[in-house]
């Protein structure tokens, strides 16, 4: 109510509908890809510096100072960065699977067959399931999911394909 008077009163005053803005990532999960980004730049320098392909003296002096080139060595300093971007990468992805499976076991709760397919997408590329061949193993998904069967059996295939099958395990198992 109030976001529908708010909408109104703008639209009287001239402005312009607010867009909704798509989710943005975590400013923790930006400042890492930053961070990857130049540690890239950094490494990619020090490689080249060491094969001696630089023009740039001044560049070399400040990453000298900002990692300590000169007391620890070219090739330690290159791994210990190396190091760091594996370990900052490695956030992310850990970050990444933690939402994914949170996801899943959401989805799991709420809508099991769909779970499923997104794990048979992801497998196989296609939605094909060859234990939907076997009358039985229908029958017993059927029992299962008995609310999600019209639907389920919709996203595989043509419904009047599946009718027969489907009636001929509702036989089977009442």
């Amino acid at each position: 109510m109030i976001r529908a008077g708010a909408t109104w009163i703008a639209q009287q005053l001239g402005l312009k509908k607010a867009r909704v803005s798509e989710k943005i990532e975590p400013w923790w999960k930006r400042r890492i890809k930053r961070d990857i980004k130049r540690l890239r730049k950094d490494i990619n320098f020090l490689e080249r510096s060491k094969s001696d392909e630089l023009k740039s003296q001044v560049k070399l002096r400040n990453l000298d100072k900002k990692y300590g080139i000169r007391k620890n060595g070219l090739s330690t300093v290159i791994e210990e960065l190396k190091q760091l971007l594996v370990a900052k990468s490695a956030k992310i992805k850990r970050y990444n699977q933690r939402i994914t499976q949170y996801r899943q076991n959401r989805l799991f709760q709420v809508d099991q067959m769909r779970l499923f397919w997104e794990w048979n997408e992801e497998e196989r590329g296609a939605i094909e399931l060859p234990m939907l061949r076997n009358l039985k193993i229908i029958g017993i998904i059927y029992g299962v999911f008995k609310k999600n069967m019209k639907r389920m059996l919709s996203g595989f295939m043509n419904l009047r394909m599946w009718q027969k099958q489907v009636i001929s395990c509702k036989r089977l198992f009442v």
